[in-house]
């Protein structure tokens, strides 16, 4: 059992003493864990200081920090390796969102036909095709911008946009949404947006800021961890002040920390 003094005064020897002289020795997975828990931890928080904003992972470095000056190795383990798992889980769906924000800009093609005065067709990248132009669509081909059926009919794949594999018809001024395949005769359109304000590149502009800023509740979970420990901490600090027992304190600490919502 460690002595009974401030953690905060003596950092490395209470957790040395935990460590090496615990009555259930600890494994090397458990050491593991403790370890990356505590640097994928110790590194958002130094982000949001750098950031000036409270994560919680503040909280949970001081919790498991409490855990293990308590001796209580296997608790502070089983913490570690929920948010590892909690991590890998967020660095998981990160993932899938940045493969599918790929695949949303190999839908739009790199080219497009553009139709001259005296109706020969020149090959353009997208980005040089202006509002007002007339675009040809060949066969199997995607419309690589925004645009509105000149033709009297079109067979269009839209599933790009909808979801919908099955090929809809589309009448004569129609809006046809960029990445859209052709799937019917050759058909002309008339250009009615750039490429950087079709409707599919609205679309993965609005998935690429949705993945850099914070969802509602993970705004609220911040919150309630930063006022819910600035509370826990005071009530310890007068229940050690008034009782003189630390490791009472330390786990009202513990007992009242946000740790779940960190996690």
């Amino acid at each position: 059992r460690p002595q009974a003094v401030c953690p905060l005064l003596c950092f490395p020897t209470p957790c040395l003493h935990a460590i090496f002289l615990a009555e259930v020795p600890l494994t090397i997975v458990g050491i593991l864990f403790l370890t990356l828990a505590l640097l994928q931890t110790a590194i958002r928080v130094v982000k949001s200081l750098i950031r000036r904003s409270f994560d919680v992972g503040m909280s949970m470095l001081l919790t498991i920090y409490l855990l293990v000056y308590l001796n209580s190795i296997s608790i502070a383990a089983i913490f570690a390796l929920i948010i590892i798992a909690g991590d890998l889980f967020k660095d998981i769906i990160l993932l899938k969102v940045r493969e599918s924000l790929d695949k949303i800009a190999i839908y739009l093609p790199h080219t497009g036909l553009i139709k001259e005065a005296d109706g020969s067709l020149r090959e353009v990248d997208i980005e040089k095709i202006s509002v007002g132009d007339t675009v040809a669509v060949r066969p199997g081909q995607r419309a690589p911008v925004d645009g509105t059926l000149l033709a009297d009919e079109a067979t269009l794949d839209e599933s790009v946009i909808t979801g919908e594999s099955k090929p809809v018809p589309a009448k004569k001024s129609a809006e046809i949404p960029a990445g859209a395949i052709n799937a019917g005769d050759y058909f002309e359109m008339t250009a009615k947006r750039i490429s950087s304000d079709s409707t599919i590149a609205q679309i993965k502009k609005i998935a690429e800021e949705a993945e850099k800023q914070k969802t509602p509740i993970a705004r609220f979970i911040d919150q309630y961890a930063k006022y819910t420990s600035i509370i826990t901490a005071v009530l310890a600090i007068i229940l050690y002040a008034s009782t003189g027992n630390i490791f009472r304190a330390l786990g009202l600490w513990i007992a009242m920390v946000p740790i779940v919502f960190a996690i």
